[in-house]
């Protein structure tokens, strides 16, 4: 596929279904899996997801990342483009669409522009936030990155740079930042402004808690006041 095919892709009319999923599992060598829509393990990406492991990402990390590549696979699959033919041009079509399509409806989206009574803030929109859009493109540029290294991706990277889209800089006064905070602090920022911020600290505390107490059924648990 080259550089210039598609190049008049009808957005406007382009419905991506919700196939595929992102599955947590019990094997700690392979916390999460993200599997296409015949529930099949989508190889690069548990490649991928095992190199984050590898140096050090926390299985949090791993699912994030794994949740952000499985918009952009649903989106190949749509489009009928395999992930190792991806050019630029699908990177610039995914990037228009994620900036105008809803988000699906899901536990996150019930407080959706609504007014937190507690901050006075408007909750989270339909639409997927720059913060949102800022990190998926990280995570690809990251995930074609480490495939080019093996040589079992495209020639050119579709995402070759990463670029904040919203205007904020993470270079505020008096910080310092390193890739691993720069990407901690966007992912915190994109489940806040998706309204998965709650959901993610309850999966973090039940997680800390089986570190700390690991019982063999690994039941869940509430914490009480």
């Amino acid at each position: 596929m080259t550089e210039t095919s598609d190049t008049s892709r009808d957005l406007a009319g382009l419905v991506v279904p919700s196939a595929g999923s992102v599955v947590e599992s019990d094997d700690p060598w392979q916390p999460y899996r993200l599997l296409d829509a015949e529930g099949e393990v989508v190889v690069p990406v548990a490649e991928y997801l095992q190199d984050l492991q590898a140096i050090g990402r926390p299985a949090t990390t791993q699912r994030s990342y794994a949740l952000a590549l499985l918009r952009w696979f649903r989106f190949l699959w749509t489009v009928g483009v395999p992930w190792e033919q991806a050019t630029r041009v699908e990177a610039r079509d995914f990037s228009r669409w994620l900036q105008v399509v809803d988000k699906p409806k899901g536990g996150g989206s019930a407080g959706q522009g609504r007014v937190n009574p507690v901050t006075g803030k408007s909750g989270p929109g339909r639409q997927y936030a720059p913060r949102t859009r800022a990190h998926s493109e990280t995570v690809l540029r990251s995930f074609y990155a480490f495939h080019l290294e093996l040589g079992t991706g495209p020639l050119v990277n579709p995402f070759p740079l990463f670029r904040r889209r919203d205007g904020e800089r993470l270079d505020i006064t008096g910080a310092r930042w390193g890739l691993d905070g720069a990407e901690a602090v966007l992912e915190l920022r994109a489940l806040n402004d998706n309204g998965d911020f709650d959901e993610y600290w309850t999966f973090h505390l039940a997680r800390e808690h089986e570190c700390l107490y690991p019982t063999p059924d690994r039941q869940r648990y509430q914490l009480t006041a």
